[in-house]
């Protein structure tokens, strides 16, 4: 009998203090190594997400300001040289310019406060509507094109009336818009239209023979700007386009800076050729451009995703505020000609 419940005890004795400590040590051990396993690989999948991220900004912003730096100039015709959009909107003759001095213009952020209507084109200059909680520090590149959206005109009925093909453009009151012969070209503000008419309010200087195409007229800005309203640790730039109304289009956010460089060619005689490239300042003939070179720094939207405070250094300034992912992008366009 007292065999048997020496038996049951020694059945029944717990774990020692020491096998204890033993499973406790090993279960904290397996348990560290699964937080380091999950926490590595949280790490990696972050920097990870924040390069594909950054690679898809770059390309977008890329995109964005290739296709209207290569549209800067279109009015309907292949040849930009020679061509003077006379407007016949203002009578003092303070209307739209459009010819290949105007295509475009840049200008570095430094000199903004410099910059009034009368230097720029002659037109309303839209960026002193900018919102007060957003700050521009990036260069800024001013495109004047025509829009991919055209029609053909049928029949000029007056100076102040066409019919055209169609209006799958869907012109309305108040459009400005070119009119163009591959001759020249005639700023119009559109008063009235229809599926195959419409009337101008003032009339055009000279007949344009069917066949002439009817272009919409765009103006555009490009800048990178700064949320005031935010932490500069927190804060996140955005590349905008403000257009001839005043609208403001966020496109691509995480556009830390934007540099424009200018390609300028020492003999005008050869085609698209370029000597050097200068910042907007040192442009003297902006009708002597034949390319333009984009710098942009693109960063993540998250922060700490690197440990190291190294950075990326862009046209001589480093940045590396909030251990953000940065990549330089850098693409060069040619104009038309």
């Amino acid at each position: 009998m007292n065999r048997l419940l020496k038996l049951n005890n020694k059945k029944h004795n717990g774990l020692t203090l020491i096998e204890v400590l033993i499973a406790l040590t090993l279960g904290l051990l397996f348990i560290g190594v699964v937080l380091s396993f999950y926490l590595s690989n949280k790490k990696t999948y972050r920097l990870h997400e924040s390069l594909s991220r950054i690679q898809e900004s770059g390309r977008f912003a890329l995109e964005f300001l290739t296709r209207d730096i290569k549209a800067s100039g279109f009015h309907g015709c292949a040849n930009m040289r020679g061509l003077l959009a006379r407007s016949p909107l203002d009578p003092n003759g303070l209307g739209y310019d459009y010819s290949q001095h105007t295509r475009l213009f840049g200008i570095e952020a430094a000199d903004l406060e410099n910059i009034t209507n009368q230097t720029l084109f002659p037109i309303r200059h839209p960026l002193k509507d900018l919102p007060g909680d957003l700050t521009i520090i990036s260069d800024i590149l001013w495109i004047q094109r025509g829009s991919s959206c055209v029609s053909e005109i049928q029949t000029q009925i007056t100076t102040s009336r066409v019919s055209i093909i169609n209006n799958s453009c869907e012109w309305s009151p108040d459009d400005i818009v070119l009119m163009s012969d591959c001759q020249g070209s005639e700023f119009a503000e559109i008063n009235s239209s229809s599926l195959s008419e419409i009337t101008y309010k003032m009339p055009l200087s000279r007949d344009f023979l069917p066949g002439s195409l009817l272009v919409k007229y765009e103006w555009n800005a490009f800048f990178v700007a700064r949320n005031n309203q935010v932490l500069a640790t927190e804060a996140i730039n955005t590349l905008y386009k403000m257009t001839r109304s005043g609208e403001l289009i966020p496109l691509v956010e995480g556009t830390e800076q934007m540099v424009f460089e200018f390609g300028i060619p020492e003999d005008l005689s050869i085609a698209n050729n370029v000597d050097r490239f200068v910042r907007a300042s040192a442009v003297t003939d902006w009708a002597t451009i034949t390319s333009i070179r984009i710098n942009l720094l693109i960063q993540s939207i998250e922060t700490q995703v690197t440990n190291s405070d190294e950075g990326v250094t862009f046209v001589g300034k480093k940045f590396n505020e909030g251990k953000r992912l940065r990549k330089v992008f850098t693409s060069t366009v040619a104009l038309r000609n």
